[in-house]
């Protein structure tokens, strides 16, 4: 039986799941309060990145945002539209500035 090689994380890759941890976790606490922003379901939460890291953007306040597993899949397949995500999330940190 063949295994296979564990792959090597190198430091960069080390560091930028520590930096995306630390944002998830600002993001839940001081943002969206352990709720979808969109909807405000709790159901399993995940980040959605608006513009995908893929597509050049990086892990900011500005381009995730959190959302259930419901909107997230809607998001994914473009049924939610990249300018309503961006509307949420403007408002959802102009509001956490203010608090």
């Amino acid at each position: 039986m063949k295994r296979t090689p564990i792959r090597k994380v190198s430091e960069k890759t080390k560091l930028l799941n520590k930096d995306y941890h630390r944002l998830w976790n600002y993001l839940l606490d001081n943002r969206a309060h352990n709720l979808c922003e969109r909807c405000g379901s709790s159901y399993i939460l995940s980040v959605h990145h608006i513009v995908f890291r893929s597509h050049g953007r990086i892990d900011s306040k500005e381009n995730v945002i959190i959302l259930c597993q419901d909107c997230h899949d809607k998001a994914g397949a473009s049924l939610i539209s990249k300018e309503e995500l961006f509307a949420i999330v403007k408002e959802r940190n102009d509001s956490t500035v203010q608090d």
